[in-house]
């Protein structure tokens, strides 16, 4: 039986007037070099990682994450309950593995 293997593909639809090649790089670029976050839909935001020219074609990355208030009450995971604050203190505080914390608390 043969290895399965994942091919990962994402797109970006982004307009800009006038619709010119020169125009999209500088706005990546720009956007890029000023490290700009945007909203995309709801709590959910994105910005542009790394973005570079390779053999002709543009390449990057897009760093997507969620922007949720830590001061409204967390869900524990393992226990169903309301976390008390010191479990979420010492969670935040002890790491900055964020995929850590999101394996055991989400914001409710």
């Amino acid at each position: 039986m043969g290895r399965e293997k994942t091919l990962r593909i994402a797109g970006l639809n982004i307009v800009s007037h006038p619709h010119s090649p020169e125009l999209y790089i500088k706005l990546l670029s720009s956007a890029k070099t000023q490290n700009v976050a945007s909203n995309y839909f709801g709590n959910r935001w994105g910005r542009i990682g790394s973005f570079y020219e390779k053999n002709g074609a543009y390449c990057g990355h897009f760093h997507l994450f969620t922007d949720f208030d830590q001061n409204k009450p967390w869900l524990d995971l393992l226990s169903g309950k309301q976390a008390e604050q010191s479990t979420v203190d010492s969670i935040i505080n002890s790491t900055r593995n964020y995929q850590e914390l999101g394996k055991h608390l989400c914001n409710l």
